[in-house]
């Protein structure tokens, strides 16, 4: 970077860096939009319905991959709400990626547990 020498000289500075910066982030959201499509509600689906097919036992494989997928759905709901801004968004669909994997591999812990919350609720 050249020295700089005179207040016109500041104020070219100044403006490139902002061009720089706008520029910038114009990528990162780009980069955040693309990566919110390809971790779509949608795409984890289509995940999921892959993973069912090409198992042992289907109608287990079925259960578990459904607990998972609602479990997931909610778990981004209460994350990133309804009218959310992209990195929230973002941040629930992640959540969201991580709670379905999560229970759909332990669904038979969850089902348990779920069930004991259930007695103690409805009695």
């Amino acid at each position: 970077m050249k020295k700089i020498n005179s207040s016109q000289d500041l104020q070219t500075a100044i403006f490139m860096l902002e061009q720089k910066r706008n520029a910038q982030r114009k990528e990162i959201e780009n980069e955040v939009e693309q990566i919110h499509k390809r971790l779509s509600v949608a795409n984890v689906f289509k995940s999921t319905l892959r993973n069912i097919v090409g198992g042992d036992s289907i109608g287990t494989k079925a259960a578990s991959s459904a607990l998972g997928f609602g479990s997931g759905l909610i778990a981004q709901r209460l994350v990133a709400g309804k009218s959310a801004g992209i990195f929230k968004r973002l941040l629930g669909t992640l959540v969201q990626i991580a709670v379905t994997g999560l229970v759909a591999k332990n669904s038979d812990k969850a089902v348990s547990k779920g069930v004991e919350i259930g007695k103690k609720v409805f009695g």
